[in-house]
């Protein structure tokens, strides 16, 4: 479980790489910003791959996309010192226990 949740992590660092890359490409109008986060997100999900051995798809896509999410949410706020609302919180605190709940309540693949 513990090559499972690294390879998640991976890929996880990876989507959020993306999209800080998809930001700094201001719409795709700079091609090399643009270019790199097609080919991190490539590179995301090849990473994710190997999780699916342990994790349903469903669980490894939860996990992910939840990882995906709260980091991007932190690397918007330390790198491009976007202010969101503070209402942001709960939602995100709900996506948090449902990944949980999916997880605990989901058997694993073997």
């Amino acid at each position: 479980m513990i090559n499972a949740l690294l390879w998640i992590l991976g890929s996880v660092g990876l989507d959020i790489a993306a999209n800080w890359a998809i930001k700094r490409s201001r719409g795709f109008s700079l091609k090399r910003w643009g270019i790199l986060s097609i080919v991190l997100v490539i590179c995301a999900f090849l990473m994710l791959k190997p999780a699916l051995s342990y994790f349903h798809l469903s669980v490894a896509y939860a996990l992910w996309g939840v990882g995906g999410i709260i980091g991007s949410f932190i690397v918007d706020r330390i790198a491009f010192h976007v202010h969101l609302s503070p209402r942001i919180i709960p939602p995100i605190l709900l996506m948090i226990l449902g990944i949980i709940l999916i997880n605990v309540t989901t058997p694993s693949v073997h």
